[in-house]
Parts: structure tokens; C-alpha cells; sequence
């Protein structure tokens, strides 16, 4: 049988799952490995893969396997070392200032910001992180302190807003083998979490002589996407609004509780889950159903460019 995988190339399907091996073994230790040793190790079974022979020889195929097993694990150094986030050590509470890259309304119109911090104060943080993530509760007074439009769309993509902020290490697993969130906030960049205490500022591009950057290519995109989601939740307001944007979008916190129970309940929550994929489902079975159908009347796929009609019978 593994001759017969060996000859119809089966063989090279082990290479992600080699390397993927080695990524979790990599991450999995309760110290980050040394990196040039691993790459200096890798090299031991490199020489004997070159001069082993014959070339079908079984050790060639175990000296293999470990180079892509350490090589899995220096792919995830490599990693670790460029994510270089900056993680909060202790709580604290100071003022903050920051670039609002990524925003999202949850269901009882609070706001989660993504904010790129620019400056702190009172105290101010010798060892402050790059980028955190800071809820903004949308209480009574602070909706009566601000306008119209601040409190129902909370502050654009780009805007630097400024207030005082209780901040807070990521938590990690709350027991074992549950979600470490410390972790996926190590490489999303975020290195601190926390909350507004009252209602953050507005602050002009040109305070202290420093002017909002250019936004970069993926701060755009968030920004497409949440204009997006706010154009859908505009023209249909309520759960209904919030559900149509999370399919689209994937900004689910806009949903209320009662509703994110019900589809639980339901067994449904899998579709905003997976709402990337759903999308992508729905759309390649109208491209291809309806570009079938076309192919099934010769005159007109010959008359017609039937492949740039089927993509517009998904919308």
C-alpha cells in the first residue's frame, strides 16, 4: 500500500503535515526554542540526506521528515520574531492616545476599538504596546456629552481620539486546553486589552504637531469593510441589519445576545461562524449553476461571453 501511494506522488501530501508538526511542537513548549540552533541542527540531517544513497533508501526518507519537522519550527520562530508585539506586564490605568485602525458595534451599541496608541499619559507607560484593543460603553452620559452622529456611529477609521483607560494583559486560558487568548492577541498585534472610563475625545489631526499618518492598505480594507457593514445595518436596521452584515462582513458582535442564543439554540450559529465561507459557497454555486445553464444553449454561449454574465447573477 505505501508503495502504491509512493507512486501515484501521495508521498509529498506529508510535507504540510511535517511542517505543520513542527509549528506545534515549536509553539507548544513553555519556552520558545533557541532559533539558530534549530537551524544549525537542520543541517545534520541535510548532509546525511545528500550523501545517502540509494536515493530510495528508508533513512532518506526519516532524515526528511525531521528537516521539515525543524524546519516547521523555525518557520514559527521566524514568526514569533516578526509578530515582536509589545504585551502589557501589569493593569493600569492612564490616558490614552491613539488612531482608530479597526472598529465594531456589538448589539447593545457599545464600540471595540483597535486602536494604535501614539502617546500615554498620567502615567505615562515606558514600555507602552503598539497597538490595543478598548471597549467604549455607550452609557447615558455619555451619549448626552457627545452628537448625533459620534453616538450612533462611534468615531471613523483614521480619527485619533483620546481618554482615560483602564488597560490589561490579554488573558489566557481560563482552564487548560481552553482558548489562550494571550496568544492569538501575541500575533494579531494587540498587546493590551481594555475599556474607556466615560466618553474618549476627538482630537485634531495637527495636536502636539502630529498629524495622522496615511492609512495603510489593510486599515483601508477594515475601513471598506466596516462602511460596508454600516450601509447594511443602515438600510436594515435591527437583528435583521446586524445578521445580513455579519454574513457579509463578518462583524458579528452587532448582534444581540438574545438572537446569538437563538441561532445556538437552533443550531444555526455555525453560519455566522463561518460567514467568509458560506459567501464564497453561495456565490460559486450561482457563478457555476448559472454558467452551466447558459452551456446547455449552444447559439447563445457562442453569441454571448457567458462567463462575464455568470458572475453578475450573484448579485
Amino acid at each position: 500500500m505505501i508503495a502504491e501511494e509512493k507512486a501515484y506522488g501521495h508521498g509529498f501530501l506529508f510535507v504540510p503535515v511535517l511542517i505543520g508538526a513542527g509549528v506545534v511542537l515549536s509553539l507548544e513548549m513553555p519556552v520558545d526554542p533557541p532559533f539558530w540552533p534549530i537551524i544549525a541542527l537542520a543541517s545534520i540531517p541535510s548532509l546525511g540526506l545528500a550523501v545517502t544513497r540509494p536515493v530510495n533508501h528508508p533513512v532518506r526518507y526519516m532524515l526528511l521528515a525531521v528537516i521539515l519537522v525543524l524546519t516547521g519550527m523555525t518557520l514559527a520562530g521566524i514568526e514569533t520574531r516578526r509578530a515582536g508585539t509589545v504585551m502589557l506586564d501589569s493593569p493600569v490605568t492612564t490616558m490614552v492616545t491613539g488612531i482608530v485602525e479597526r472598529r465594531e458595534p456589538d448589539g447593545r451599541g457599545n464600540w471595540r476599538y483597535i486602536l494604535r496608541l501614539t502617546q500615554t499619559a498620567d502615567p505615562t507607560l515606558s514600555r507602552a504596546p503598539d497597538r490595543v484593543s478598548i471597549l467604549h460603553r455607550r452609557t447615558r452620559a455619555a451619549m448626552a456629552e457627545t452628537s448625533a452622529v459620534t453616538s450612533g456611529q462611534g468615531f471613523a477609521m483614521g480619527d485619533r481620539i483620546t481618554g482615560r483607560a483602564r488597560l490589561s494583559s490579554p488573558s489566557g486560558p481560563a482552564l487548560p486546553e481552553l482558548n489562550d487568548f494571550a496568544f492569538s492577541a501575541y500575533f494579531d498585534g494587540i498587546g493590551a486589552v481594555g475599556y474607556f472610563y466615560g466618553q474618549p475625545k476627538k482630537e485634531a489631526a495637527d495636536v502636539a504637531g502630529n498629524p495622522v499618518p496615511a492609512v495603510p492598505l489593510a486599515s483601508y480594507l477594515f475601513a471598506l469593510r466596516s462602511a460596508i457593514a454600516d450601509r447594511i445595518r443602515a438600510v436594515v436596521p435591527g437583528d435583521t441589519g446586524a445578521f445580513a452584515a455579519a454574513i457579509v462582513t463578518d462583524e458579528r458582535r452587532a448582534i444581540s445576545a438574545e438572537t446569538t442564543e437563538a441561532l445556538r439554540v437552533a443550531g444555526l450559529a455555525h453560519i455566522i461562524a463561518i460567514s467568509g465561507l458560506n459567501m464564497a459557497l453561495a456565490a460559486g454555486t450561482f457563478f457555476f449553476g448559472v454558467r452551466g445553464t447558459l452551456a446547455m444553449f449552444p447559439a447563445f454561449a457562442q453569441a454571448w461571453p457567458i462567463k462575464k454574465i455568470a458572475p453578475a447573477a450573484r448579485f
